[in-house]
């Protein structure tokens, strides 16, 4: 009976820790997914503070995925035109609110944040007040 009994609590912790390891899997992947990388939020919130508002045209616009959210990720090129510098092209891959997609399309003006130090790093600001 002892041995029975015992048999019993050892399949219950396996079963009970497996349990547990499967779940902490799951919730470490679903932070990954669900909260973007410290980095990306930082640089956002960086830009917001300090970044040169301009306007870039859409020249190009290509599919590129899924963010890790399920927004749409697009490869964009855009003509960037800040007050006092001389226009300039660049590329990036940036994730795009599925309700903002629509604004993505050859020709179209957007508002951006630009780094004063790096020009190639820009934020698009898709909702009127962001900054």
């Amino acid at each position: 009976m002892r041995a029975l009994m015992a048999v019993t609590l050892g399949i219950a912790v396996l079963v009970g820790g497996g349990f547990l390891v499967l779940w902490a899997t799951a919730a470490g992947y679903a932070g990954r997914v669900l909260h973007p990388a410290r980095h990306e939020r930082e640089e956002r919130a960086r830009l917001r503070r300090v970044g040169v508002t301009g306007t870039a045209r859409v020249l190009r616009a290509t599919g590129a995925g899924r963010s890790p959210v399920g927004d749409p990720m697009v490869d964009v090129e855009l003509a960037v035109e800040l007050s006092g510098r001389a226009p300039y092209e660049v590329r990036q891959r940036t994730a795009v609110p599925r309700r903002r997609l629509d604004r993505l399309h050859a020709g179209r003006a957007l508002p951006v944040l630009v780094d004063p130090d790096d020009p190639e790093r820009l934020v698009v600001v898709w909702s009127p007040g962001w900054r």
